[in-house]
């Protein structure tokens, strides 16, 4: 009984260990938003940056986190999700690293542009792979989790920011301890323990390989899923740009999810984080960076 209970236990660390690296890429955005405002203190001094530069500094990797957003679907079908999500870190943690050591405002910029990307297609990503691994009762509320590792992430960005914000160099030290060194863990640990997709796998024939690695993690769901493997695939149910858009039994469902995911980030709150340092002007760079983990 005891050696049941045991392995149960085991199990379920295995599993939940799982979605819960599953859901900390979006950490890493988080970190960047509490960290690039603080950033500015001594990064436009040391980089002669301009104020429209400073702007591009922070606001480019949105403009391609949204491409990379857009455009990832293909390769989370092609290549699966675990491997999009791990590369997903790969290019914001090296986009980090070439910020650190960046000589010039157009490095700077690439390394935020390589950032943003990678960015992107965490935050599409993540939730879809973590969805696809959670168990069906408890799945709304772990898919929530990726939301709140990034709430986190923003207050160990701006703590990370006060703590360097006087520092000279201190920038460098910011992205290089707040983004570079948990990416590398990070990376580590998604290679080395996190699971594919068990429903990418068996859209790709592969359900023997689906039904082994549930039982690896102690899923909960592994005889349903064993019994669904031996079913024929459904049909799939693709719909086209202009169908979704302008098909009405679809388009209230499309329209509703990207008008409230829109509004989300049209409301502005990242760009506060961002200048909220800058906009509080209380009498020491400290303070003011202090000031923003409260926000």
């Amino acid at each position: 009984m005891a050696t049941g209970s045991l392995g149960a236990a085991c199990a379920s660390v295995k599993l939940y260990a799982n979605v819960l690296l599953c859901a900390a890429p979006t950490v890493l955005f988080g970190l960047d938003q509490g960290l690039i405002g603080a950033s500015m203190f001594t990064m436009s001094p040391e980089m002669h940056l301009s104020s429209w530069q400073e702007g591009l500094v922070m606001g480019v990797a949105y403009i391609t986190g949204a491409l990379g957003g857009l455009f990832c679907g293909k390769l989370l079908d092609y290549s699966g999700r675990r491997f999009t999500v791990i590369l997903a870190v790969l290019l914001f943690g090296g986009g980090a690293l070439a910020c650190c050591i960046s000589t010039s405002a157009d490095l700077l910029v690439l390394g935020r542009i390589v950032m943003g990307a990678g960015g992107g297609i965490a935050q599409v990503a993540a939730p879809i792979l973590l969805a696809e691994i959670a168990p069906a009762a408890h799945r709304g509320a772990i898919t929530s989790l990726g939301e709140v590792s990034e709430g986190l992430g923003v207050v160990w960005g701006a703590v990370v920011g006060w703590y360097y914000c006087e520092m000279d160099g201190g920038w460098r030290y910011m992205f290089g301890v707040g983004v570079v060194a948990p990416g590398a863990i990070l990376l580590t640990l998604l290679s080395l323990f996190v699971v594919e997709s068990p429903r990418w796998l068996r859209a790709k024939g592969r359900s023997e390989e689906a039904v082994r690695m549930l039982r690896r993690i102690g899923h909960p769901e592994v005889e349903y899923f064993e019994r669904l493997s031996k079913e024929p695939l459904p049909a799939e149910d693709e719909a086209s740009w202009v169908e979704l858009i302008c098909k009405s039994s679809k388009s209230r469902v499309f329209f509703v999810c990207a008008g409230v995911a829109f509004w989300s980030q049209a409301c502005g709150t990242e760009v506060v984080i961002y200048y909220s340092p800058e906009l509080m002007e209380l009498p020491t760079v400290k303070q003011s960076t202090l000031a923003t983990i409260y926000l």
